[in-house]
């Protein structure tokens, strides 16, 4: 069998935003697909190597998918393939973060604090507005795992409004061991086996921290939403865009216990991955005195020990 990287990614909450609105739930699918359309798109209208300058080239080949094989969706699954563990890693985790900021917006400055999720559209005509409704506009975070090893990617015979289709079909020890990896822990994370930790480059495990006593590695994907090549004191904004909205949601949920753990762990990550990635650009002090300042102005001083001890 041919050996792959193979990422394994679940829309975490699926199941209980389909309970509580199964139209709510639906939409996170064509969010997806709407993100994934939009990148393939850029990809042939502003390819990267389009660029002149290094940094803006290597940003640009961040936001695209060239490494993605395959990437094959079934209900709130994704599969990824990949022959490229470097640059998957990189995609991967643009994903991920546009993912979730395709309606961070709407928990970055919610209209019902209590629930950031419940959001009003106004309706538009030609004479002004129309009416309003109101839609649950569930954040589209994923966890799972990537593994490397064989695997083969069939095609299968399926039916589809009644006729004859091909599908793409999965099998191999890859993406058993990928699929495995989704419950290592809460939270929208994404970890890794060994066998593809070993793969990447130096810089690349550097926004990889260890689990489980090292028999696994986690992936900072949150790191990926600052740039290489610009300033820490520009890119500490940055922080802001995800731990707001991911502020928002844990204080609307926090009387949850079956949901309040997987925002928390949302918030050590975030600020886990801001540390690697300003200690690996001599910033760390700066960029903590920047995170405590957030955690008091978000109202987060019961979690202000946790997330700085990390």
């Amino acid at each position: 069998m041919p050996e792959r990287s193979v990422a394994f990614l679940d829309i975490l909450g699926f199941k209980n935003y389909t309970l509580i609105d199964p139209a709510g739930a639906a939409q996170l699918l064509l969010n997806y697909h709407e993100i994934i359309n939009t990148k393939l798109a850029d990809m042939v209208q502003f390819p990267a190597q389009n660029h002149t300058d290094p940094g803006l080239q290597n940003l640009a080949l961040e936001g695209e998918v060239g490494s993605f094989e395959t990437f094959l969706p079934f209900s709130d699954s994704v599969f990824v393939i990949s022959n490229q563990p470097d640059l998957l890693i990189r995609q991967v985790s643009r994903f991920l973060i546009d993912s979730f900021q395709f309606t961070s917006g709407a928990f970055a400055h919610p209209e019902n604090p209590t629930d950031p999720t419940a959001v009003t559209i106004t309706e538009l005509s030609l004479q002004g507005v129309s009416g309003r409704h109101g839609e649950r506009w569930f954040p589209l975070l994923f966890r799972g795992g990537i593994s490397f090893g064989d695997v083969l990617t069939p095609k299968v015979t399926a039916i589809d409004q009644g006729r004859k289709t091909n599908i793409t079909n999965l099998a191999g020890r890859a993406v058993v061991n990928a699929v495995s990896l989704e419950k290592t822990g809460k939270g929208p994370r994404l970890f890794c086996r060994a066998d593809f930790y070993n793969l990447l480059s130096a810089q690349n495990r550097n926004f990889m921290t260890e689990i489980n006593g090292g028999s696994c590695h986690e992936l900072l994907w949150p790191a990926f939403v600052y740039h290489e090549s610009s300033q820490p004191h520009v890119e500490i904004n940055h922080f802001t865009d995800l731990f707001l909205p991911a502020a928002n949601l844990w204080r609307a949920f926090r009387q949850q216990p079956e949901v309040e753990p997987h925002y928390r762990e949302f918030l050590k990550l975030i600020v886990r991955s801001a540390q690697k990635w300003f200690n690996s650009k001599n910033s760390l002090e700066m960029a903590n005195q920047h995170i405590e300042e957030k955690i008091v102005r978000f109202g987060l001083q019961e979690l202000k020990e946790t997330l700085l001890s990390l």
